[in-house]
């Protein structure tokens, strides 16, 4: 039996972009209402800052070489993720995956290597394999099943 192999192909979210520019700027500026001393607001700026950069490279703007473009599901329930460099990494998908009406935030489990967050917003990708996703999400397919009713 042949299993249809349904995929994602991601791009910047203009919702997640201003989300997370809210959140790193109002982190960035709390340590200078906070009364710490201007030096140690200054570190954690700078810290918020660097860890905004990375983020936002990999997670948001998907142009460093570690960053998720693409996923792949089929049939059988297993999941696949291309990353930017073009390397294609086989991963489950964790039971702390999150699906809520405006964000499918996936806890992405690849083989040996650490756990990964990915945010899916609506705007992530087409209209349709976002949908795709989150029903794959929420009515998931046990990897090995075969689909054929037993006698």
């Amino acid at each position: 039996m042949a299993f249809q192999i349904e995929r994602l192909d991601l791009t910047p979210s203009r919702r997640l972009i201003v989300l997370l520019a809210l959140v790193y700027s109002a982190a960035a500026v709390a340590p200078f209402l906070s009364g710490l001393p201007l030096w140690l607001s200054l570190l954690l700026a700078i810290f918020v800052v660097g860890h905004g950069w990375w983020f936002f490279r990999r997670d948001v703007f998907l142009v460093s070489p570690d960053a998720v473009v693409a996923l792949r599901w089929d049939g059988q329930g297993r999941w696949f993720i291309r990353l930017g460099d073009g390397r294609e990494q086989a991963v489950s998908l964790g039971a702390g995956s999150v699906l809520v009406s405006w964000i499918c935030l996936l806890e992405l489990l690849p083989e040996g290597a650490p756990r990964r967050w990915l945010p899916v917003l609506a705007d992530s990708g087409a209209a349709d394999g976002v949908r795709q996703l989150r029903v794959r999400v929420r009515f998931p397919v046990k990897p090995g099943a075969s689909g054929a009713s037993r006698n």
